[in-house]
């Protein structure tokens, strides 16, 4: 019986360190798979990673094509802009309004000061009113366009604030 006993006790030993090598086993096996899930969650964020900087990259890139694009409209409007106010500076001169005169050089100039060119428009508005009475249509459109012109100088300046509503 002894024997018997003996072979039992071994056997229930056998079993256990069985057991705990097939639980030792299945622990790293359980490890190694989520170990596995990790990697691949960390291949798919470095996947991802990739995708949002060559999406990052796309945008700068567009954005600096719309930049170079402004550039381009900003400088071709600065061209049309200092064009047509040349001119109406040209068809607004008058020999006898000298300060007319003088201050319209200044804002052809950009040396005119926020007060002046309220003052020109002052001008401008009084000569618009006795000109549209008399019918001078052609003096009356570059009035017109210089007192808009002097109004984008003057947000330009910071000195008239559009709102909206």
């Amino acid at each position: 019986m002894e024997v018997e006993t003996s072979t039992i006790a071994t056997l229930v030993a056998l079993g256990s360190l069985t057991v705990a090598i097939l639980n030792f086993i299945w622990a790293r096996f359980k490890e190694g798979t989520k170990l596995r899930e990790r990697i691949s969650s960390l291949e798919q964020s470095r996947t991802d990673n990739e995708k949002s900087r060559a999406s990052l990259k796309n945008l700068e890139d567009r954005e600096s094509t719309n930049s170079d694009r402004l550039t381009r409209l900003e400088t071709k409007m600065e061209l049309f802009w200092t064009a047509m106010t040349d001119n109406a500076i040209k068809a607004l001169h008058h020999p006898t309004e000298t300060r007319a005169d003088l201050l319209l050089l200044k804002f052809k100039e950009k040396t005119i000061t926020l007060a002046e060119m309220e003052e020109l428009k002052q001008l401008i508005r009084c000569r618009l009113d006795s000109k549209l009475a008399k019918k001078k249509n052609g003096e009356s459109y570059w009035a017109t366009f210089m007192l808009a012109r002097i109004d984008m100088a003057l947000v330009d300046a910071g000195a008239i604030k559009i709102t909206t509503v």
